[in-house]
């Protein structure tokens, strides 16, 4: 597992040189994700309101178990968030990051029973999502189900901030503006630059990339540090690759065998209920062609009995006329 951290907010970027000075001319401010060694940013509305706010003053966070409604995800990559109005269902992309998502949101919550006022610096007024994220814990794209009624499965900005958990509608189509590998990083000293109002010189890092130099702006200096330490982590890993020959991943494997039963097991659950339901089906099928066979079978009869009365009818009317011819015959 790569020891590079996953960094995620707004800065605001420039490039020096090389295409990132053709692509980025002039000062930007981009919700930006470091992960895996790549800086990546996106065209997202700063003052975007949430599509939906967790309160977690009342809630638990647990591990899925068992298929995982209106999904094809395995339950060990699934957690659930569970309020007295509504269960949330949320896929984090794998089961390391699902357990630091069930850790994290316990210990929110625990907190907030004996000690309330610990997030007293969080931001629980302005929930534009730039605001939200400037305090927040944890950032991060998930995968949340619709509810009950609507079980698609939607991609969603999620973000941890003191007793909230706050999700953001993602624009359709969404599509990331550059694509940078990170190679190192440095102060930036030359004050020729001129910098956004909301930047001062003492907030901005020189990243060195694989398309040129990036200049990257924080807002505050904690903010700036975080990048920084996210920025130093991926160095140091790759100066640790360079050492040493890494092997190609090919897919994410259990951790144990324990695991690797588990999900077996689970697997073949889905497959049972799978089964289960498809014979379900196949018997209500069955079940609804007799019925239909029942039907058309006193449809037959029905129109039989209106057939044979109709022949009736027509041989009385003849016998009718008959007796009337006869009469008249008589009287003549």
């Amino acid at each position: 597992m790569s020891n590079t951290q996953t960094c995620l907010g707004y800065l605001y970027l420039k490039g020096l040189d090389g295409e990132a000075g053709q692509d980025i001319q002039e000062w930007i401010c981009s919700l930006c994700l470091l992960r895996g060694g790549k800086l990546i940013h996106f065209d997202i509305d700063p003052k975007k309101t949430p599509q939906g706010t967790i309160n977690l003053e009342q809630a638990t966070a647990e591990v899925s178990t068992g298929p995982v409604p209106g999904a094809l995800y395995a339950s060990t990559d699934c957690f659930r968030c569970v309020t007295p109005q509504r269960t949330f269902h949320l896929y984090a992309d794998n089961f390391d990051n699902r357990n630091k998502w069930v850790n994290l949101l316990t210990e929110h919550i625990n907190t907030l029973k004996t000690n309330p006022s610990a997030f007293e610096k969080a931001n629980h007024g302005n929930f534009e999502l730039r605001a939200q994220i400037s305090t927040a814990e944890r950032v991060e794209f998930l995968t949340k189900s619709g509810g009950i009624k609507n079980l698609s499965w939607k991609k969603r900005l999620f973000v941890l901030n003191g007793k909230n958990l706050v999700y953001y509608e993602l624009p359709q189509g969404l599509k990331a503006q550059g694509n940078y590998v990170c190679q190192n990083s440095s102060a930036f000293t030359d004050e020729s630059i001129k910098l956004p109002d909301e930047v001062s010189i003492d907030r901005v890092i020189k990243v060195q990339t694989d398309r040129g130099k990036l200049l990257i702006g924080a807002i505050s200096l904690e903010d700036k540090n975080r990048w920084s330490e996210s920025l130093m982590s991926r160095s140091l890993s790759s100066e640790n690759s360079s050492e040493t020959p890494a092997s190609t991943p090919v897919q994410q494997l259990p951790n144990s065998k324990e695991e690797l039963l588990k999900r077996v097991g689970e697997l073949t659950d889905m497959k049972d209920k799978s089964d289960k339901i498809i014979r379900g089906l196949k018997t209500e099928n069955k079940k609804l062609k007799q019925t239909v066979e029942e039907l058309n079978a006193q449809l037959r009869e029905k129109e039989d009995g209106i057939n044979r009365l109709t022949s009736t009818k027509q041989r009385m009317e003849i016998e009718v006329m008959e007796a009337r011819d006869y009469q008249k015959t008589k009287k003549q």
